[in-house]
């Protein structure tokens, strides 16, 4: 059973209101700020939590889980043990996967928090395209492998829709969620009636990307493949490899072509078509897709470039750049985040400070 989150968890559901909200601390506790810096929900809740899709779950001290939208309002409460739920997944097409305690498995709670489908399986991915994977039975075997006669468990996934009748029958040792009709099954796309769609048929990058991703030793036969597990981070162009004889890194297309060959000491994932790459060791600067050099490597760290701004470190303090390398923001934070609906969260001397794409301070903690 994989370890369960209780702490901070973040709910998706769509919406049709609401703004972008940033949590802030406020002596001791959390309220959240809009991109002008306004409190728009006062600091009342004792853990932080970011808002996605307009929805976030916040877990209080007093073990009542709260569902709030970006007006604060409070849509539902639950308490912990009762009803004995732990939640680690997202609402997803209406439905929360969650962990029923007293049974010790998964089922999926609606939007009122009753039971939609009741809890039953040993794991459970959340729903997309009206399906949702499912391993029902966490049958046993030996692992004669590691000499030792360990048992471990044996997964079996299948896929059920929102009445939790099964769509597609428990049958792979490896599952995905499903995205625009195509899931990834023991090394191989399904469609949404479980059928196999040869790989040659797929000419979507982020379908490859997705397959590099769940299981990139697999696919390139090179356990020295990385690949972002943030979706937020996913580029068309290229994925990262080491070449272990050499110690460098280069990059790869996602049919396992190298494209930029293996020359730096360090490399960050693509985002925004720039990657940073360590090159000679100690300096870091940025390259474009081709392998071209974009910004002269010169600073002690580089981060991933965001709504058009990468952070950028000097002497150990944060900055931000454009993508020609012009400095936008100066170096004067010791802390640093990438920009998300136009903010970046900075820390300067223990203080939280959310900037703006100016460089100018829109709140800061007292």
């Amino acid at each position: 059973m994989r370890h369960l989150f209780s702490l901070l968890l973040i709910i998706i559901s769509p919406s049709v209101f609401g703004q972008p909200l940033f949590p802030v601390p406020i002596e001791g506790k959390y309220g959240f700020i809009d991109n002008s810096g306004q409190l728009i929900i006062p600091a009342i809740f004792e853990e932080e939590a970011e808002f996605v899709n307009n929805f976030a779950i916040i877990q209080q001290q007093d073990a009542q889980i709260k569902v709030i939208d970006t007006t604060g309002k409070i849509l539902k409460t639950f308490i912990d043990p009762n009803p004995n739920v732990y939640f680690e997944h997202y609402f997803s097409e209406g439905l929360l996967a969650a962990f029923d305690k007293s049974s010790e498995s998964y089922g999926f709670i609606d939007e009122k928090g009753n039971w939609a489908i009741k809890p039953k399986y040993y794991d459970v991915l959340d729903f997309s395209n009206g399906l949702a994977a499912v391993w029902e039975n966490a049958d046993m075997h030996v692992d004669t492998g590691s000499g030792c006669g360990t048992p471990v468990t044996h997964e079996k996934w299948g896929y059920i829709d929102k009445f939790g009748n099964y769509k597609i029958k428990s049958q792979f040792s490896s599952a995905t969620p499903f995205m625009n009709g195509i899931a990834i099954v023991d090394n191989q796309f399904i469609d949404t009636n479980g059928n196999i769609i040869p790989d040659g048929q797929i000419t979507d990058t982020i379908q490859l990307y997705r397959k590099a991703q769940f299981n990139h030793a697999l696919v390139y036969g090179n356990p020295n493949i990385w690949v972002p597990f943030n979706d937020e981070n996913f580029e068309a162009c290229n994925i990262k490899f080491k070449y272990e004889g050499l110690d460098k890194y280069g990059f790869k297309d996602y049919n396992g072509n190298i494209v930029i060959q293996p020359i730096y000491d360090g490399a960050h994932f693509f985002s925004e078509e720039l990657a940073g790459i360590e090159y000679p060791k100690g300096k870091w600067g940025y390259i474009n897709c081709s392998g071209q050099i974009v910004v002269e490597p010169q600073y002690q760290f580089v981060d991933f470039f965001s709504e058009g701004l990468g952070a950028v470190q000097k002497n150990g303090k944060w900055g931000f750049i454009d993508k020609t390398g012009k400095l936008v923001i100066p170096f004067e934070y010791d802390e640093s985040s990438k920009f998300k609906n136009g903010m970046a969260k900075v820390e300067k001397n223990g203080k939280t400070i959310y900037l703006n794409k100016k460089g100018e301070i829109i709140w800061k903690e007292k």
